[in-house]
């Protein structure tokens, strides 16, 4: 029943002040509507029983996105209130900005149908698919008439309508001049609708006008894709704290947390520092006389003395060449050790030698 047609553009809109059009382009409307007071009087309409606000109409120009258009500037107070020219702004930033925002309402509209197009079963059937279309106008499948429907001037129908009214979440009234009124969205009851008035001009083809709401109210056009943001982190909530998987869920975050932490540790902190630890070795004075000479330099001391672990001698640290606890010699590194300092060998060395395995350490 409800579909746009590119029709002549109307006259200007008398409450306008522009230049006068010639007699060609004038063409009867009938009831005039302005911007500054109501056309149709309070009451209610006895097919539906939907109640007739005070309205005031807003002309739309005919150029196949009259129903666009008109859901457009119910909700932008700027629209509403501009200078109008056969239907559109005069204004040509507000012109270009009503056009794209129809046109981008209905690429909106036409993915939201086609994400759900396996929910409209109803309308596979080719009577029901093209029962308010045209006659001209045929299409086999839901897929032509989507594909159709994406024409920026492309006629639309009761189905584009009452999709707009789900994707919106929003009741679209539709105030038709013969007298009936239509009303899509009715579970939306909540939420101020938006007015349309329509002007049938035969054969399924009409036009849309603009309707303000009551005491030039306005209301705000709803934005799907932040609703369905909204509607995934409350899914995600309720699965957190309701589903049955909600301890595989929180073991999965602290293994992410606990990975997370292990990256940020160094390399290096991972590894266990070991420290040398020297120890000093003091003569006990009640060692006897023979332990006090160091076997390396022949001189007599009690301080800084070591023991070798073959020979069982003592030598001074700095004649050893350690600082350790202990130390491993030979009779010949030691004979050697002197002679290269004293030029002779160290007395009674060659002729003691106390009996002692060579370490094999």
């Amino acid at each position: 029943m409800f579909s746009e047609s590119t029709q002549p553009l109307v006259s200007p809109r008398p409450d306008v002040a522009t230049s006068s059009p010639s007699a060609s382009e004038q063409q009867p409307w009938s009831p005039r509507a302005t911007t500054d007071g109501p056309s149709r009087p309070s009451g209610t309409d006895a097919s539906s029983g939907v109640p007739f606000p005070s309205t005031s109409e807003i002309n739309i120009a005919k150029d196949g996105r009259c129903l666009f258009r008109s859901i457009v500037v119910a909700t932008d107070p700027v629209l509403q209130t501009c200078q109008r020219l056969n239907g559109q702004p005069v204004d040509p930033v507000l012109r270009l900005k009503e056009q794209a925002a129809a046109d981008s309402l209905r690429s909106q509209l036409m993915l939201h149908i086609w994400d759900q197009i396996d929910e409209h079963a109803e309308y596979m059937v080719e009577d029901a698919l093209n029962a308010d279309m045209p006659r001209h106008l045929r299409f086999q499948t839901l897929n032509d008439r989507v594909f159709a429907m994406a024409a920026p001037t492309a006629m639309v129908g009761e189905f584009e309508i009452s999709q707009t009214s789900k994707m919106l979440e929003r009741p679209i009234i539709i105030l038709d001049r013969r007298g009936s009124t239509l009303k899509y969205g009715s579970g939306f009851a909540h939420v101020s609708p938006v007015y349309l008035i329509y002007t049938a001009f035969g054969d399924n083809a009409g036009h849309y006008d603009c309707v303000l709401p009551p005491q030039g109210s306005t209301v705000e056009l709803s934005n799907p894709s932040s609703k369905k943001r909204q509607k995934d982190r409350r899914t995600s909530a309720e699965e957190l704290t309701a589903s049955p998987y909600k301890r595989k869920l929180e073991e999965k975050a602290y293994q992410r947390k606990k990975n997370a932490t292990r990256m940020t540790i160094p390399t290096n902190s991972r590894k266990r520092t070991t420290k040398k630890t020297t120890e000093n070795t003091k003569l006990a004075e009640t060692e006897t006389e023979g332990n006090w000479h160091c076997n390396l330099c022949g001189e007599w001391s009690l301080e800084d003395m070591i023991c070798c672990r073959s020979c069982k001698r003592w030598a001074h640290t700095a004649c050893a060449g350690t600082t350790r606890s202990c130390y491993n010699c030979s009779s010949m590194d030691a004979e050697r050790f002197w002679y290269s300092v004293s030029g002779t060998s160290i007395p009674g060395l060659l002729t003691y030698s106390p009996p002692y395995k060579e370490s094999k350490i």
